[in-house]
C-alpha cells in the first residue's frame, strides 16, 4: 500500500485526509502564488485552482500541482513502492501530481538510493505472462521443476482456461501437459533467452524489485511477490498504452490510497462499455505491433541474413553454458550433424563423435558454423 509522506498529512490507514501543509506550502511559493493570482483573471497554461490549491491539467487529468520543498517528498515516496527504475517511478507520481522537469528529478534521486546502489541478487520464482495484454501472474515456488511450473499452468487453466499456445524451456512434462490439454507448445531453444522475451524482460524487473524489497530479510523474498505483482499490473505498460489490468478488465485497479486522493481530485471513472473494450484492445493490437517492428529493424541493423543449414549437415556449435574453468576452454563444440530443421533458423542437433558437449541438444544459427571439411574453398 501506498501511504504518502507524513508531510503531507494523507494517511490510509487513519482515513485521515488533510490539505492543510499543502495549502501552506503553496502560500510560500511565489510562484504559485503569482500563478494562482492570475488564474484569478484569465487562464493560463492549463492551470486550474481547486480546493484552494494549484491543479495542472496534463492529458485531461487534473495532477495536483506540488511546491519545491515537497518534491523530494513525493519521489522518495513513490521510488521506495518498489525502488523501480525511472520510467516506473515518473508513472507512479504522475497518476496524481505534477512536478515540472520530473525524469530528471528522478533520475538523481535513484542514483543517490542507497539500496538500489547495492542491491543486486538473483531469486527463484515462476511467473506467466499473457501474450496480448502482459498481464502477469507471480508465483513463488520451492524449484525450477517443470512440475512446480504444470502446477501453476493448471491453476491458470482453473480460472482462465487454457491458453492457446505455452512458451516454456524444454521439458518433456511440458510437452505431455500440453498434448493432453490440446495447447499449442513451443520450447524455447538452449542459450536463447530472446525466444521468450516478454519473460526474460520481465525477469529483469521482477528479481531487481524483489532483491530490494527483502534487502532486511532476504529469506522471505516471497512475501512480497503479491505485493509486487499488484504494482506490475496497474503501472502503465508502454508496448500496449495502458496498464495491464485496464487492457484485461476495462478499468483502474482500486486502492486505499487511490480512494482517498480520488476523493481530493474528484475524477474517478469507474465504468467503461464492451464498445470501449474492444476498441481498447484495436488500439493495443496495432500498438504492439509498431513497438514490434521498431524493435526488429533496431535489432536488424548489424545483423545479417543467417545461413540455411541442411539435414546431415556437419557443424560446429557454439557453448553456450560455462561453468568453473570453462571459460579458457574452446569456444566450439562438434562435430554435430544436424537432425531436425525447426523455424526461425533453429536446429536440433546431435554429436556425431566421442567430443566433449551434450549427446543431443538444439540450437539456431547464430551459434553455429559448418565444420571445417565440409566450408566450400573461395
Amino acid at each position: 500500500m501506498w501511504m504518502l509522506s507524513v508531510d503531507l498529512h494523507i494517511v490510509c490507514y487513519s482515513k485521515i485526509v488533510s490539505i492543510f501543509n499543502f495549502s501552506k506550502h503553496n502560500k510560500r511559493m511565489t510562484k504559485l502564488s503569482a500563478i494562482k493570482a492570475l488564474l484569478g483573471t484569465t487562464p493560463h497554461d492549463n492551470y486550474i485552482v481547486k480546493y484552494k490549491l494549484l491543479y495542472k491539467t496534463v492529458n485531461g487529468t487534473d495532477l495536483l500541482v506540488v511546491p519545491d520543498e515537497m518534491q523530494a517528498n513525493i519521489i522518495k515516496t513513490a521510488h521506495e513502492r518498489g525502488h523501480f527504475a525511472v520510467v516506473r517511478t515518473q508513472d507512479l507520481v504522475n497518476k496524481y501530481f505534477y512536478i515540472p522537469q520530473l525524469k530528471e528529478k528522478v533520475e538523481k534521486y535513484i542514483q543517490n538510493c542507497v539500496i538500489c546502489i547495492f542491491t543486486n541478487r538473483k531469486r527463484c520464482k515462476q511467473d506467466v505472462i499473457d501474450a496480448f495484454s502482459k498481464f502477469t501472474w507471480l508465483y513463488p515456488t520451492r524449484s525450477t521443476y517443470a512440475a512446480e511450473a504444470i502446477n501453476r499452468l493448471e491453476k491458470q487453466t482453473h480460472v482462465f482456461g487454457n491458453p492457446a499456445r505455452i512458451i516454456t524451456d524444454i521439458e518433456s512434462a511440458f510437452e505431455d501437459y500440453s498434448n493432453k490439454q490440446n495447447i499449442l507448445h513451443i520450447s524455447i531453444t538452449t542459450g536463447l533467452p530472446r525466444s521468450n522475451g516478454q519473460i526474460e524482460k520481465q525477469n529483469s524487473t521482477i528479481i531487481n524489485v524483489l532483491s530490494k524489497l527483502s534487502v532486511d530479510n532476504p529469506e522471505k523474498w516471497y512475501s512480497h511477490v503479491p505485493y509486487l505483482q499488484e504494482i506490475l499490473i496497474s503501472t502503465f505498460q508502454r508496448s500496449i498504452k495502458m496498464t495491464q489490468s485496464e487492457l484485461l478488465f476495462s478499468t483502474k485497479m482500486k486502492y486505499c490510497q487511490d480512494i482517498e486522493i480520488a476523493q481530493l481530485l474528484n475524477d474517478e471513472i469507474t465504468a467503461q462499455s464492451q464498445q470501449q473494450r474492444d476498441a481498447l484492445r484495436q488500439d493495443d493490437k496495432k500498438q504492439i505491433y509498431k513497438v514490434q517492428e521498431k524493435n526488429r529493424r533496431t535489432y536488424n541493423i548489424w545483423r545479417r541474413q543467417a545461413h540455411k543449414y541442411q539435414l546431415q549437415n556437419l557443424i560446429a556449435i557454439k557453448r553456450t553454458q560455462f561453468g568453473p574453468g570453462l571459460k579458457l576452454k574452446q569456444k566450439y563444440l562438434g562435430p554435430y550433424k544436424v537432425t531436425k530443421v525447426k523455424h526461425n533458423d533453429t536446429y536440433e542437433v546431435e554429436k556425431c563423435d566421442f567430443v566433449n558437449g551434450p549427446s543431443k541438444t538444439s540450437t539456431c544459427a547464430e551459434f553455429m558454423k559448418l565444420w571445417s571439411n565440409q566450408i566450400k574453398p573461395t
